[in-house]
């Protein structure tokens, strides 16, 4: 009787040992569950994507919003310009060629080479000190600046970093009480390629 007792404890004592052997496997604690950093891959990929995905249509938002819509004659070139040099504004460029017609009328009828030597191109500035030294020769009486009637870009364009802009000005000139009218296209340059922000007066020409 004790021998069977035995022999049934051992059994059971194996029966339990095989259980728990098939249950926990050899490397119980090292597995783990597939699906979790699956899903955590797929989440992440569906995230990077989301947020590339949102940032590049930020950013194509931004260049809309930032880019201007030129209009009139001189648009494409313009465009151009600005392509070129995303710092170029026409509002802001058209008060500076305002600013600088007034002064260098003024410079000019003074007979102020040293004012507008350093905003005029070199053949500009040959014609108008020639033109100031015949007008002290012959003691003309120069004119005064007046106001300026129509101020417009005709035309725009650049080339080899070189950006030119064809400005027309009507402008009003006085003689004492008498009144001038004169209607000129001064050609602005500057070279865009450079820091410089200056623009330079290339030429003038009669309009037409």
């Amino acid at each position: 009787m004790i021998t069977f007792e035995i022999f049934a404890l051992s059994a059971v004592v194996l029966f339990v040992l095989y259980k728990l052997y098939s249950v926990l496997g050899k490397d119980v604690g090292l597995k783990r569950s597939p699906a979790k950093p699956a899903n955590r891959a797929k989440l992440g990929s569906k995230e990077v994507k989301e947020r590339s995905s949102q940032k590049e249509e930020q950013e194509t938002e931004e260049e809309d919003e930032e880019a201007p819509i030129f209009t009139g004659p001189a648009a494409s070139g313009l465009t151009e310009i600005y392509a070129a040099d995303k710092n170029f504004s026409s509002s802001a460029f058209m008060n500076g060629a305002k600013d600088a017609h007034e002064m260098l009328v003024e410079a000019f009828y003074k007979g102020d080479r040293d004012t507008f030597r350093p905003l005029v191109d070199d053949d500009v500035y040959a014609v108008w000190d020639e033109a100031i030294t015949q007008r002290e020769k012959g003691n003309e009486t120069p004119l005064e600046y007046s106001q300026i009637r129509v101020m417009e870009i005709e035309e725009a364009a650049i080339k080899d970093g070189i950006a030119r802009i064809w400005v027309r000005f009507d402008a009003e000139l006085l003689e004492g009480t008498r009144e001038h009218r004169t209607s000129e296209v001064w050609v602005f340059r500057r070279d865009v390629t450079k820091p410089n922000p200056n623009w330079i007066l290339d030429d003038i020409e009669p309009a037409a």
